[in-house]
Protein backbone atom coordinates (compact mmCIF):
# COMPACT_ATOMS: atom_id res chain seq x y z
CA UNK A 1 0.00 0.00 0.00
CA UNK A 2 2.88 2.37 0.80
CA UNK A 3 4.45 1.65 -2.59
CA UNK A 4 1.13 2.33 -4.26
CA UNK A 5 0.89 5.71 -2.49
CA UNK A 6 4.43 6.55 -3.59
CA UNK A 7 3.65 5.64 -7.20
CA UNK A 8 0.59 7.92 -7.08
CA UNK A 9 2.70 10.81 -5.81
CA UNK A 10 5.40 10.15 -8.40
CA UNK A 11 2.86 10.23 -11.25
CA UNK A 12 1.10 13.22 -9.65
CA UNK A 13 -2.22 11.64 -10.48
CA UNK A 14 -4.66 9.76 -8.29
CA UNK A 15 -6.89 7.29 -10.10
CA UNK A 16 -9.21 5.32 -7.88
CA UNK A 17 -11.77 2.91 -9.26
CA UNK A 18 -14.97 2.68 -7.27
CA UNK A 19 -16.79 -0.63 -6.76
CA UNK A 20 -20.28 -1.78 -5.75
CA UNK A 21 -18.80 -2.86 -2.40
CA UNK A 22 -17.57 0.60 -1.37
CA UNK A 23 -20.50 1.42 0.92
CA UNK A 24 -20.58 -1.91 2.83
CA UNK A 25 -16.80 -1.83 3.27
CA UNK A 26 -16.80 1.78 4.49
CA UNK A 27 -19.73 1.13 6.85
CA UNK A 28 -18.09 -1.95 8.38
CA UNK A 29 -14.73 -0.22 8.87
CA UNK A 30 -16.48 2.70 10.59
CA UNK A 31 -18.41 0.28 12.81
CA UNK A 32 -15.32 -1.57 14.00
CA UNK A 33 -13.53 1.74 14.67
CA UNK A 34 -16.55 2.90 16.70
CA UNK A 35 -16.47 -0.39 18.63
CA UNK A 36 -13.27 0.77 20.38
CA UNK A 37 -15.48 2.95 22.58
CA UNK A 38 -17.56 0.07 23.96
CA UNK A 39 -15.38 -3.02 23.35
CA UNK A 40 -15.01 -5.44 26.23
CA UNK A 41 -11.29 -5.64 25.41
CA UNK A 42 -10.14 -2.63 23.32
CA UNK A 43 -6.66 -4.10 22.75
CA UNK A 44 -8.08 -7.19 20.99
CA UNK A 45 -10.45 -4.99 18.98
CA UNK A 46 -7.56 -2.83 17.85
CA UNK A 47 -5.55 -5.81 16.58
CA UNK A 48 -8.52 -7.27 14.73
CA UNK A 49 -9.31 -3.86 13.23
CA UNK A 50 -5.77 -3.68 11.82
CA UNK A 51 -6.39 -6.99 10.01
CA UNK A 52 -9.74 -5.94 8.59
CA UNK A 53 -8.45 -2.55 7.43
CA UNK A 54 -5.51 -4.39 5.85
CA UNK A 55 -7.92 -6.69 3.99
CA UNK A 56 -9.85 -3.66 2.72
CA UNK A 57 -6.61 -2.00 1.60
CA UNK A 58 -5.55 -5.17 -0.25
CA UNK A 59 -8.93 -5.30 -2.00
CA UNK A 60 -8.62 -1.75 -3.31
CA UNK A 61 -4.98 -2.25 -4.23
CA UNK A 62 -5.90 -5.22 -6.42
CA UNK A 63 -8.90 -3.39 -7.89
CA UNK A 64 -6.67 -0.53 -9.00
CA UNK A 65 -3.67 -2.59 -10.12
CA UNK A 66 -5.52 -5.11 -12.32
CA UNK A 67 -5.90 -2.90 -15.37
CA UNK A 68 -7.04 -5.45 -17.92
CA UNK A 69 -7.98 -9.01 -18.75
CA UNK A 70 -4.39 -10.22 -18.98
CA UNK A 71 -3.63 -9.00 -15.44
CA UNK A 72 -6.56 -11.00 -14.08
CA UNK A 73 -5.73 -14.14 -16.05
CA UNK A 74 -2.07 -14.03 -14.92
CA UNK A 75 -3.16 -13.69 -11.28
CA UNK A 76 -5.58 -16.61 -11.62
CA UNK A 77 -2.94 -18.83 -13.23
CA UNK A 78 -0.54 -18.00 -10.39
CA UNK A 79 -3.14 -18.90 -7.75
CA UNK A 80 -4.01 -22.20 -9.44
CA UNK A 81 -0.39 -23.26 -9.91
CA UNK A 82 0.51 -22.26 -6.35
CA UNK A 83 -2.55 -24.08 -4.99
CA UNK A 84 -1.67 -27.22 -6.94
CA UNK A 85 1.89 -27.20 -5.58
CA UNK A 86 0.54 -26.55 -2.09
CA UNK A 87 -1.89 -29.49 -2.31
CA UNK A 88 0.89 -31.72 -3.69
CA UNK A 89 3.23 -30.73 -0.87
CA UNK A 90 0.50 -31.44 1.68
CA UNK A 91 -0.09 -34.94 0.33
CA UNK A 92 3.63 -35.70 0.15
CA UNK A 93 4.20 -34.35 3.63
CA UNK A 94 1.42 -36.53 5.09
CA UNK A 95 2.38 -39.61 3.05
CA UNK A 96 1.04 -40.51 -0.38
CA UNK A 97 -0.90 -43.59 0.73
CA UNK A 98 -2.29 -41.93 3.89
CA UNK A 99 -3.05 -45.12 5.85
CA UNK A 100 -5.09 -45.12 9.04
CA UNK A 101 -6.73 -42.02 10.48
CA UNK A 102 -4.16 -39.43 9.37
CA UNK A 103 -5.47 -36.23 7.86
CA UNK A 104 -3.74 -33.66 5.69
CA UNK A 105 -3.22 -30.17 7.11
CA UNK A 106 0.34 -29.36 5.96
CA UNK A 107 1.30 -25.84 7.09
CA UNK A 108 -2.12 -25.23 8.68
CA UNK A 109 -2.63 -26.18 12.32
CA UNK A 110 -6.14 -27.35 11.52
CA UNK A 111 -7.02 -29.56 8.54
CA UNK A 112 -10.37 -27.72 8.19
CA UNK A 113 -8.51 -24.56 7.23
CA UNK A 114 -6.27 -26.47 4.81
CA UNK A 115 -9.48 -27.70 3.14
CA UNK A 116 -10.99 -24.20 3.23
CA UNK A 117 -8.00 -22.78 1.35
CA UNK A 118 -7.94 -25.51 -1.28
CA UNK A 119 -11.70 -25.64 -1.91
CA UNK A 120 -11.47 -22.09 -3.25
CA UNK A 121 -8.42 -22.88 -5.40
CA UNK A 122 -10.05 -26.04 -6.81
CA UNK A 123 -13.13 -24.14 -7.98
CA UNK A 124 -10.99 -21.36 -9.46
CA UNK A 125 -9.07 -24.05 -11.38
CA UNK A 126 -12.40 -25.42 -12.59
CA UNK A 127 -13.43 -21.98 -13.87
CA UNK A 128 -10.06 -21.46 -15.54
CA UNK A 129 -10.37 -24.87 -17.22
CA UNK A 130 -13.63 -23.83 -18.92
CA UNK A 131 -11.92 -20.67 -20.18
CA UNK A 132 -9.75 -22.87 -22.43
CA UNK A 133 -10.17 -25.93 -24.58
CA UNK A 134 -8.17 -28.98 -25.56
CA UNK A 135 -5.03 -29.82 -23.62
CA UNK A 136 -5.19 -26.85 -21.26
CA UNK A 137 -8.70 -27.77 -20.16
CA UNK A 138 -7.65 -31.37 -19.56
CA UNK A 139 -4.59 -30.25 -17.56
CA UNK A 140 -6.56 -27.79 -15.42
CA UNK A 141 -9.32 -30.31 -14.70
CA UNK A 142 -6.66 -32.85 -13.74
CA UNK A 143 -5.19 -30.29 -11.33
CA UNK A 144 -8.68 -29.67 -9.99
CA UNK A 145 -9.14 -33.41 -9.38
CA UNK A 146 -5.80 -33.57 -7.60
CA UNK A 147 -6.58 -30.56 -5.38
CA UNK A 148 -9.99 -32.09 -4.62
CA UNK A 149 -8.32 -35.31 -3.46
CA UNK A 150 -6.24 -33.26 -1.02
CA UNK A 151 -9.48 -31.73 0.26
CA UNK A 152 -10.99 -35.18 0.77
CA UNK A 153 -7.90 -36.44 2.59
CA UNK A 154 -8.03 -33.51 4.96
CA UNK A 155 -11.02 -35.40 6.46
CA UNK A 156 -12.76 -32.04 6.89
CA UNK A 157 -16.51 -32.55 6.72
CA UNK A 158 -17.11 -28.82 6.38
CA UNK A 159 -14.43 -28.60 3.67
CA UNK A 160 -15.96 -31.42 1.63
CA UNK A 161 -19.48 -30.00 1.97
CA UNK A 162 -18.22 -26.53 1.05
CA UNK A 163 -16.40 -27.85 -2.02
CA UNK A 164 -19.42 -29.88 -3.16
CA UNK A 165 -21.69 -26.86 -2.61
CA UNK A 166 -19.34 -24.67 -4.66
CA UNK A 167 -19.24 -27.29 -7.42
CA UNK A 168 -23.05 -27.44 -7.47
CA UNK A 169 -23.18 -23.64 -7.67
CA UNK A 170 -20.75 -23.67 -10.60
CA UNK A 171 -22.70 -26.42 -12.36
CA UNK A 172 -26.06 -24.69 -11.88
CA UNK A 173 -24.87 -21.28 -12.96
CA UNK A 174 -22.44 -22.06 -15.78
CA UNK A 175 -22.77 -25.50 -17.34
CA UNK A 176 -26.55 -25.95 -17.17
CA UNK A 177 -26.86 -24.25 -20.60
CA UNK A 178 -23.91 -25.97 -22.25
CA UNK A 179 -24.15 -29.64 -23.10
CA UNK A 180 -20.44 -30.18 -23.72
CA UNK A 181 -19.52 -28.42 -20.47
CA UNK A 182 -22.03 -30.59 -18.61
CA UNK A 183 -20.42 -33.73 -19.99
CA UNK A 184 -16.99 -32.40 -19.02
CA UNK A 185 -18.16 -31.75 -15.47
CA UNK A 186 -19.72 -35.23 -15.23
CA UNK A 187 -16.41 -36.73 -16.38
CA UNK A 188 -14.61 -34.63 -13.75
CA UNK A 189 -16.94 -35.80 -10.97
CA UNK A 190 -16.63 -39.44 -12.07
CA UNK A 191 -12.81 -39.21 -12.16
CA UNK A 192 -12.77 -37.67 -8.71
CA UNK A 193 -14.97 -40.43 -7.32
CA UNK A 194 -12.84 -43.16 -8.94
CA UNK A 195 -9.62 -41.69 -7.59
CA UNK A 196 -11.06 -41.47 -4.08
CA UNK A 197 -12.29 -45.08 -4.13
CA UNK A 198 -9.04 -46.31 -5.71
CA UNK A 199 -6.89 -44.64 -3.07
CA UNK A 200 -9.18 -46.27 -0.54
CA UNK A 201 -8.81 -43.99 2.46
CA UNK A 202 -11.25 -45.68 4.85
CA UNK A 203 -10.84 -42.85 7.34
CA UNK A 204 -12.49 -40.48 4.84
CA UNK A 205 -15.61 -42.61 4.44
CA UNK A 206 -15.81 -43.19 8.20
CA UNK A 207 -15.47 -39.45 8.80
CA UNK A 208 -18.21 -38.61 6.31
CA UNK A 209 -20.47 -41.28 7.83
CA UNK A 210 -20.68 -39.21 11.03
CA UNK A 211 -22.80 -36.69 9.11
CA UNK A 212 -25.68 -39.15 9.45
CA UNK A 213 -25.90 -38.12 13.12
CA UNK A 214 -25.05 -34.39 13.09
CA UNK A 215 -26.29 -33.76 16.63
CA UNK A 216 -23.80 -36.30 17.98
CA UNK A 217 -20.93 -35.45 15.62
CA UNK A 218 -21.30 -31.74 16.33
CA UNK A 219 -22.18 -31.97 20.02
CA UNK A 220 -19.38 -29.66 21.15
CA UNK A 221 -20.15 -27.16 18.39
CA UNK A 222 -23.77 -27.04 19.55
CA UNK A 223 -22.59 -26.09 23.04
CA UNK A 224 -20.42 -23.32 21.57
CA UNK A 225 -23.23 -22.05 19.32
CA UNK A 226 -25.57 -21.92 22.31
CA UNK A 227 -23.05 -19.78 24.16
CA UNK A 228 -22.56 -17.53 21.13
CA UNK A 229 -26.33 -17.08 20.94
CA UNK A 230 -26.24 -15.93 24.56
CA UNK A 231 -23.69 -13.25 23.69
CA UNK A 232 -25.87 -12.08 20.81
CA UNK A 233 -28.93 -11.94 23.04
CA UNK A 234 -27.18 -9.68 25.57
CA UNK A 235 -25.40 -7.51 22.97
CA UNK A 236 -27.88 -7.55 20.12
CA UNK A 237 -27.32 -4.24 18.36
CA UNK A 238 -23.56 -3.57 18.44
CA UNK A 239 -22.00 -6.72 19.92
CA UNK A 240 -19.09 -6.91 22.36
CA UNK A 241 -16.47 -5.41 20.05
CA UNK A 242 -14.59 -6.88 17.12
CA UNK A 243 -12.06 -9.54 18.15
CA UNK A 244 -13.50 -10.09 21.65
CA UNK A 245 -15.36 -13.40 21.23
CA UNK A 246 -12.75 -15.55 22.98
CA UNK A 247 -12.81 -13.24 26.01
CA UNK A 248 -16.59 -12.79 26.23
CA UNK A 249 -17.52 -16.41 25.58
CA UNK A 250 -16.48 -18.15 28.87
CA UNK A 251 -19.25 -16.49 30.92
CA UNK A 252 -21.84 -17.96 28.54
CA UNK A 253 -20.37 -21.47 28.62
CA UNK A 254 -22.36 -23.47 31.15
CA UNK A 255 -20.81 -26.87 30.44
CA UNK A 256 -17.07 -27.60 30.18
CA UNK A 257 -15.63 -28.56 26.79
CA UNK A 258 -12.45 -30.46 26.01
CA UNK A 259 -10.57 -27.70 24.20
CA UNK A 260 -9.97 -23.99 24.75
CA UNK A 261 -12.49 -21.97 22.76
CA UNK A 262 -11.10 -19.13 20.67
CA UNK A 263 -13.78 -18.95 17.98
CA UNK A 264 -17.45 -19.83 17.56
CA UNK A 265 -16.86 -22.44 14.81
CA UNK A 266 -19.45 -20.44 12.89
CA UNK A 267 -18.22 -17.22 11.30
CA UNK A 268 -21.73 -15.76 11.13
CA UNK A 269 -22.52 -16.23 14.81
CA UNK A 270 -19.11 -14.87 15.74
CA UNK A 271 -19.34 -11.71 13.66
CA UNK A 272 -22.83 -10.96 15.01
CA UNK A 273 -21.63 -11.61 18.57
CA UNK A 274 -18.76 -9.14 18.07
CA UNK A 275 -20.41 -6.46 15.92
CA UNK A 276 -24.09 -7.02 16.64
CA UNK A 277 -26.93 -7.23 14.18
CA UNK A 278 -25.63 -3.99 12.64
CA UNK A 279 -22.34 -5.62 11.58
CA UNK A 280 -24.11 -8.77 10.45
CA UNK A 281 -26.48 -6.84 8.19
CA UNK A 282 -23.64 -4.78 6.70
CA UNK A 283 -21.66 -7.89 5.78
CA UNK A 284 -24.78 -9.66 4.50
CA UNK A 285 -25.52 -6.69 2.24
CA UNK A 286 -21.95 -6.80 0.93
CA UNK A 287 -22.21 -10.52 0.07
CA UNK A 288 -25.60 -10.05 -1.61
CA UNK A 289 -24.31 -7.11 -3.68
CA UNK A 290 -21.19 -9.05 -4.70
CA UNK A 291 -23.18 -12.08 -5.88
CA UNK A 292 -26.09 -10.27 -7.53
CA UNK A 293 -23.93 -7.78 -9.44
CA UNK A 294 -21.51 -10.50 -10.55
CA UNK A 295 -24.19 -12.98 -11.60
CA UNK A 296 -25.92 -10.28 -13.64
CA UNK A 297 -22.70 -9.41 -15.47
CA UNK A 298 -21.61 -13.03 -15.98
CA UNK A 299 -24.96 -13.83 -17.59
CA UNK A 300 -24.05 -11.59 -20.52
CA UNK A 301 -21.15 -12.12 -22.92
CA UNK A 302 -20.44 -15.87 -22.95
CA UNK A 303 -17.50 -15.46 -25.35
CA UNK A 304 -15.32 -13.71 -22.79
CA UNK A 305 -12.64 -15.82 -21.11
CA UNK A 306 -13.29 -13.84 -17.94
CA UNK A 307 -16.80 -15.27 -17.60
CA UNK A 308 -15.86 -18.83 -16.49
CA UNK A 309 -12.93 -17.44 -14.47
CA UNK A 310 -15.25 -15.05 -12.64
CA UNK A 311 -17.82 -17.77 -12.03
CA UNK A 312 -15.06 -20.06 -10.71
CA UNK A 313 -13.97 -17.33 -8.28
CA UNK A 314 -17.59 -16.73 -7.29
CA UNK A 315 -18.08 -20.47 -6.71
CA UNK A 316 -14.93 -20.52 -4.55
CA UNK A 317 -16.34 -17.68 -2.43
CA UNK A 318 -19.66 -19.53 -2.18
CA UNK A 319 -17.84 -22.67 -0.99
CA UNK A 320 -16.05 -20.79 1.78
CA UNK A 321 -19.29 -19.06 2.81
CA UNK A 322 -20.93 -22.49 3.19
CA UNK A 323 -17.92 -23.82 5.07
CA UNK A 324 -18.12 -20.77 7.35
CA UNK A 325 -21.31 -22.14 8.91
CA UNK A 326 -19.33 -24.81 10.76
CA UNK A 327 -15.85 -23.32 11.05
CA UNK A 328 -13.86 -20.08 11.29
CA UNK A 329 -11.97 -19.87 8.00
CA UNK A 330 -12.55 -16.11 7.79
CA UNK A 331 -10.49 -15.71 10.97
CA UNK A 332 -7.51 -17.44 9.34
CA UNK A 333 -5.51 -14.65 7.61
CA UNK A 334 -4.42 -16.76 4.60
CA UNK A 335 -7.98 -17.85 3.85
CA UNK A 336 -9.43 -14.38 4.46
CA UNK A 337 -6.80 -12.88 2.14
CA UNK A 338 -7.64 -15.45 -0.54
CA UNK A 339 -11.33 -14.54 -0.23
CA UNK A 340 -10.40 -10.87 -0.69
CA UNK A 341 -8.30 -11.71 -3.78
CA UNK A 342 -11.19 -13.74 -5.24
CA UNK A 343 -13.55 -10.82 -4.57
CA UNK A 344 -11.25 -8.47 -6.49
CA UNK A 345 -11.13 -10.95 -9.41
CA UNK A 346 -14.95 -11.14 -9.41
CA UNK A 347 -15.45 -7.36 -9.30
CA UNK A 348 -12.83 -6.61 -11.96
CA UNK A 349 -13.97 -9.44 -14.25
CA UNK A 350 -17.60 -8.41 -14.07
CA UNK A 351 -16.68 -4.77 -14.73
CA UNK A 352 -14.55 -5.64 -17.77
CA UNK A 353 -17.27 -7.90 -19.17
CA UNK A 354 -19.82 -5.14 -18.70
CA UNK A 355 -17.61 -2.46 -20.32
CA UNK A 356 -15.01 -4.29 -22.43
CA UNK A 357 -14.02 -1.30 -24.55
CA UNK A 358 -14.24 1.42 -21.92
CA UNK A 359 -11.29 2.69 -19.94
CA UNK A 360 -13.68 3.70 -17.18
CA UNK A 361 -14.75 0.16 -16.35
CA UNK A 362 -16.09 1.49 -13.06
CA UNK A 363 -16.89 4.95 -11.83
CA UNK A 364 -13.46 6.45 -11.18
CA UNK A 365 -11.99 9.22 -9.10
CA UNK A 366 -9.34 10.97 -11.22
CA UNK A 367 -7.41 13.81 -9.56
CA UNK A 368 -4.30 15.60 -10.80
CA UNK A 369 -2.01 16.53 -7.89
CA UNK A 370 -0.48 19.99 -8.09
CA UNK A 371 3.28 20.33 -7.59
CA UNK A 372 2.95 22.46 -4.44
CA UNK A 373 1.17 19.62 -2.63
CA UNK A 374 3.74 16.93 -3.43
CA UNK A 375 6.15 17.57 -0.51
CA UNK A 376 3.40 17.85 2.17
CA UNK A 377 1.76 14.69 0.80
CA UNK A 378 5.10 12.83 0.81
CA UNK A 379 5.58 13.88 4.43
CA UNK A 380 2.05 12.86 5.42
CA UNK A 381 2.40 9.51 3.60
CA UNK A 382 5.72 8.82 5.37
CA UNK A 383 4.25 9.66 8.79
CA UNK A 384 1.17 7.49 8.18
CA UNK A 385 3.33 4.61 6.93
CA UNK A 386 5.57 4.85 10.00
CA UNK A 387 2.64 4.97 12.43
CA UNK A 388 0.89 2.08 10.68
CA UNK A 389 4.06 -0.01 10.62
CA UNK A 390 4.77 0.70 14.30
CA UNK A 391 1.18 -0.09 15.33
CA UNK A 392 1.23 -3.42 13.48
CA UNK A 393 4.76 -4.52 14.37
CA UNK A 394 4.73 -3.57 18.07
CA UNK A 395 2.58 -6.56 19.19
CA UNK A 396 4.99 -8.94 17.44
CA UNK A 397 8.00 -7.37 19.17
CA UNK A 398 6.12 -7.65 22.45
CA UNK A 399 5.39 -11.32 21.77
CA UNK A 400 9.08 -11.99 21.09
CA UNK A 401 10.03 -10.53 24.46
CA UNK A 402 7.18 -12.44 26.08
CA UNK A 403 8.50 -15.76 24.73
CA UNK A 404 12.00 -14.91 25.95
CA UNK A 405 10.57 -14.10 29.38
CA UNK A 406 8.89 -17.52 29.53
CA UNK A 407 12.16 -19.27 28.62
CA UNK A 408 14.08 -17.43 31.33
CA UNK A 409 11.33 -18.09 33.85
CA UNK A 410 11.47 -21.83 33.15
CA UNK A 411 15.23 -21.76 33.69
CA UNK A 412 14.63 -19.76 36.93
CA UNK A 413 16.50 -16.73 35.64
CA UNK A 414 13.95 -14.33 37.06
CA UNK A 415 15.97 -11.15 36.58
CA UNK A 416 16.20 -11.71 32.82
CA UNK A 417 12.53 -12.70 32.70
CA UNK A 418 11.62 -9.46 34.50
CA UNK A 419 13.67 -7.41 32.02
CA UNK A 420 12.01 -9.05 29.00
CA UNK A 421 8.54 -8.60 30.48
CA UNK A 422 9.21 -4.91 30.97
CA UNK A 423 10.19 -4.67 27.30
CA UNK A 424 7.06 -6.59 26.30
CA UNK A 425 4.92 -4.13 28.26
CA UNK A 426 6.74 -1.20 26.65
CA UNK A 427 6.34 -2.45 23.07
CA UNK A 428 2.84 -3.84 23.47
CA UNK A 429 0.87 -1.51 25.78
CA UNK A 430 -2.69 -2.52 26.49
CA UNK A 431 -1.97 -6.25 26.38
CA UNK A 432 -3.60 -7.55 29.56
CA UNK A 433 -1.89 -10.92 29.17
CA UNK A 434 1.54 -9.32 29.53
CA UNK A 435 0.38 -7.44 32.62
CA UNK A 436 -0.88 -10.63 34.23
CA UNK A 437 2.37 -12.43 33.31
CA UNK A 438 4.33 -9.75 35.16
CA UNK A 439 2.02 -10.19 38.14
CA UNK A 440 2.63 -13.97 38.10
CA UNK A 441 6.40 -13.43 37.99
CA UNK A 442 6.28 -11.08 40.97
CA UNK A 443 4.25 -13.64 42.95
CA UNK A 444 6.90 -16.26 42.18
CA UNK A 445 9.63 -13.90 43.36
CA UNK A 446 7.68 -13.20 46.54
CA UNK A 447 7.91 -16.90 47.45
CA UNK A 448 11.69 -16.74 47.01
CA UNK A 449 12.17 -13.47 48.91
CA UNK A 450 14.29 -13.69 52.05
CA UNK A 451 12.71 -10.96 54.14
CA UNK A 452 9.09 -10.13 54.93
CA UNK A 453 9.52 -6.58 53.66
CA UNK A 454 10.78 -7.87 50.32
CA UNK A 455 7.87 -10.32 50.09
CA UNK A 456 5.41 -7.53 50.83
CA UNK A 457 6.96 -5.34 48.13
CA UNK A 458 6.58 -8.06 45.49
CA UNK A 459 2.98 -8.76 46.52
CA UNK A 460 2.00 -5.09 46.40
CA UNK A 461 3.63 -4.73 42.97
CA UNK A 462 1.87 -7.85 41.65
CA UNK A 463 -1.51 -6.51 42.77
CA UNK A 464 -0.94 -3.39 40.69
CA UNK A 465 -0.34 -5.46 37.55
CA UNK A 466 -3.40 -7.63 38.13
CA UNK A 467 -5.52 -4.52 38.67
CA UNK A 468 -4.17 -3.11 35.42
CA UNK A 469 -4.98 -6.42 33.69
CA UNK A 470 -8.58 -6.47 34.95
CA UNK A 471 -8.99 -2.82 33.95
CA UNK A 472 -7.68 -3.52 30.42
CA UNK A 473 -9.73 -6.71 30.01
CA UNK A 474 -12.55 -6.78 32.58
CA UNK A 475 -14.03 -10.04 31.24
CA UNK A 476 -11.08 -12.39 31.90
CA UNK A 477 -11.73 -14.85 34.73
CA UNK A 478 -8.07 -15.73 35.29
CA UNK A 479 -7.07 -12.14 36.05
CA UNK A 480 -9.69 -11.86 38.80
CA UNK A 481 -8.68 -15.22 40.21
CA UNK A 482 -5.05 -14.11 40.56
CA UNK A 483 -6.12 -10.74 41.91
CA UNK A 484 -8.18 -12.51 44.57
CA UNK A 485 -5.21 -14.70 45.50
CA UNK A 486 -2.98 -11.64 46.00
CA UNK A 487 -5.63 -9.76 47.99
CA UNK A 488 -6.05 -12.76 50.25
CA UNK A 489 -2.29 -12.88 50.93
CA UNK A 490 -2.44 -9.21 51.84
CA UNK A 491 -5.16 -9.93 54.40
CA UNK A 492 -7.93 -8.18 52.47
CA UNK A 493 -10.35 -11.09 52.66
CA UNK A 494 -13.55 -9.28 51.67
CA UNK A 495 -12.00 -7.83 48.51
CA UNK A 496 -10.45 -11.23 47.74
CA UNK A 497 -13.83 -12.94 48.01
CA UNK A 498 -15.37 -10.37 45.65
CA UNK A 499 -12.59 -10.90 43.09
CA UNK A 500 -12.80 -14.71 43.28
CA UNK A 501 -16.60 -14.64 42.98
CA UNK A 502 -16.21 -12.39 39.94
CA UNK A 503 -13.83 -14.96 38.46
CA UNK A 504 -16.49 -17.67 38.78
CA UNK A 505 -19.16 -15.34 37.37
CA UNK A 506 -17.06 -14.70 34.26
CA UNK A 507 -16.35 -18.41 33.72
CA UNK A 508 -19.04 -20.53 35.39
CA UNK A 509 -17.82 -23.69 33.62
CA UNK A 510 -14.19 -23.17 34.67
CA UNK A 511 -13.45 -25.88 37.24
CA UNK A 512 -10.25 -24.26 38.52
CA UNK A 513 -12.01 -20.92 39.18
CA UNK A 514 -14.65 -22.70 41.27
CA UNK A 515 -12.02 -24.78 43.09
CA UNK A 516 -10.03 -21.63 43.94
CA UNK A 517 -13.14 -19.94 45.37
CA UNK A 518 -14.10 -23.03 47.38
CA UNK A 519 -10.55 -23.34 48.73
CA UNK A 520 -10.74 -19.70 49.84
CA UNK A 521 -13.90 -20.46 51.84
CA UNK A 522 -12.28 -23.56 53.38
CA UNK A 523 -9.21 -21.55 54.36
CA UNK A 524 -11.42 -18.99 56.12
CA UNK A 525 -13.59 -21.68 57.73
CA UNK A 526 -16.76 -20.51 55.97
CA UNK A 527 -18.04 -24.07 55.61
CA UNK A 528 -21.54 -23.37 54.27
CA UNK A 529 -20.20 -21.47 51.27
CA UNK A 530 -17.40 -24.01 50.86
CA UNK A 531 -19.84 -26.95 50.71
CA UNK A 532 -22.00 -25.12 48.18
CA UNK A 533 -18.99 -24.19 46.00
CA UNK A 534 -17.59 -27.72 46.07
CA UNK A 535 -21.00 -29.16 45.11
CA UNK A 536 -21.13 -26.87 42.07
CA UNK A 537 -17.57 -27.88 41.19
CA UNK A 538 -18.30 -31.61 41.31
CA UNK A 539 -21.35 -31.20 39.11
CA UNK A 540 -18.99 -29.80 36.49
CA UNK A 541 -15.94 -32.03 36.96
CA UNK A 542 -15.88 -35.28 38.94
CA UNK A 543 -12.09 -35.52 38.63
CA UNK A 544 -11.80 -32.96 41.46
CA UNK A 545 -13.46 -35.32 43.97
CA UNK A 546 -10.19 -36.55 45.61
CA UNK A 547 -9.00 -32.95 46.09
CA UNK A 548 -12.39 -31.90 47.44
CA UNK A 549 -12.48 -34.81 49.90
CA UNK A 550 -8.94 -34.10 51.12
CA UNK A 551 -9.51 -30.34 51.48
CA UNK A 552 -12.68 -30.75 53.55
CA UNK A 553 -11.34 -33.65 55.62
CA UNK A 554 -8.36 -31.61 56.79
CA UNK A 555 -10.67 -28.95 58.22
CA UNK A 556 -13.69 -31.01 59.32
CA UNK A 557 -13.34 -34.84 59.27
CA UNK A 558 -17.05 -35.61 59.44
CA UNK A 559 -18.80 -37.86 56.91
CA UNK A 560 -22.23 -36.40 57.62
CA UNK A 561 -20.97 -32.89 56.98
CA UNK A 562 -19.06 -34.12 53.93
CA UNK A 563 -22.36 -35.14 52.29
CA UNK A 564 -23.34 -31.49 52.04
CA UNK A 565 -20.57 -30.96 49.48
CA UNK A 566 -21.49 -34.05 47.46
CA UNK A 567 -24.17 -33.52 44.78
CA UNK A 568 -26.78 -36.18 44.02
CA UNK A 569 -24.58 -38.07 41.58
CA UNK A 570 -24.70 -41.88 41.99
CA UNK A 571 -21.06 -42.37 40.96
CA UNK A 572 -19.92 -40.17 43.87
CA UNK A 573 -22.53 -41.24 46.43
CA UNK A 574 -21.51 -44.90 46.15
Amino acid sequence: MSLWCLSVLRQRRLQFFRTPLDKPIAAFVLLICFSFFYSEYPYASRLQAYLIIGYAGLFYYLINRQNGRNDIIRLVWFLVIFGSLFATSGLIFAGVNLPGDSSVSFSFVNSNHFAGYLEMIALLAMGLAFAYGGGKRFLLLALCVFISIAIFFSLSRGGVLGFLSGTAFFAFYYVRRKKISTLTLIAFAFSLFCFTVWLGNEAFFERMATLKEPLIAGKERLIIWRGASGIIGDNFWLGTGIGTFRYSFPRYLLKPVQTAISHAHNDYLEVIAETGIAGGLILLSGVIILFLKAMKCFSGDERSRLQPVGIGALSGCFALLVHGMTDFNFHIPSNAILFVVFSSVIVNSSALIQRPHSEKRMRMIDINIQAKFILPLYTAAAICAFISFAAVISPYIGEIHMKEARKHQLSEDYDSAYAHLNKALFWDPGNAGNMAAMGDLLITRSFLARSNSEKEWYIIRSLKYFEDATAACPVNSYFYSKKGFVLDRMGRANEAETALAKSVELAPANSFARYTLASFYIQHKDMDKAYDSYAHLLRLDLSFFPKVFESIWKVRPDYEQMKRAIPEIPAIRV
